[in-house]
């Protein structure tokens, strides 16, 4: 999931779920869908908002502030700090990721902290797995419970 390929991610957890043979495997892998599931809601919710940009909106996060100067089907092309870049969903800095989730999501509900928090749980670096487990931490309902308890697994 680190190289944010949602379709790949998807069909590695049927294949575990074709080979596994053990009860234990079988639930373990189970276990990860639930962190998948959340994890595609990040893309879908950063898709949904994505299509909805019009050139000159601006999106500002802590680290910066992007104006869109354009949308396509694979990404965006945003002026910062006085450059234009393009992004794809595999170039999208995190900060700039998590804005456009959270124009969907809304930034305090708890489907977007299920969410967010999947997304830095698969970052792959400290920072990411620290603020999955405050988000999920903040999270209501046993999904939380779940997520924190994959995360431990996933940190072993």
């Amino acid at each position: 999931m680190a190289d944010r390929d949602v379709a790949r991610a998807e069909e590695q957890l049927d294949l575990a779920l074709l080979e596994a043979v053990a009860d234990e495997t079988i639930a373990a892998v189970e276990h990860r869908r639930r962190l998948f599931e959340a994890y595609r809601s990040f893309w879908d919710a950063v898709a949904e908002a994505q299509s909805s940009l019009e050139p000159g909106a601006e999106l500002t996060t802590p680290a910066e502030t992007y104006v869109v100067g354009e949308v396509t089907s694979d990404g965006i092309t945003a002026r910062v700090r006085g450059r234009s870049r393009e992004f794809t969903r595999k170039s999208l800095p995190v900060d700039l990721a998590v804005a456009l989730a959270e124009r969907t999501l809304g930034a305090d509900s708890n489907e977007a902290k299920l969410a967010i928090g999947a997304f830095h749980a698969t970052r792959g670096d400290a920072a990411g797995i620290d603020a999955a487990r405050r988000l999920w931490g903040e999270a209501s309902g046993a999904e939380a419970g779940d997520l924190l308890s994959e995360l431990d697994e996933i940190t072993r």
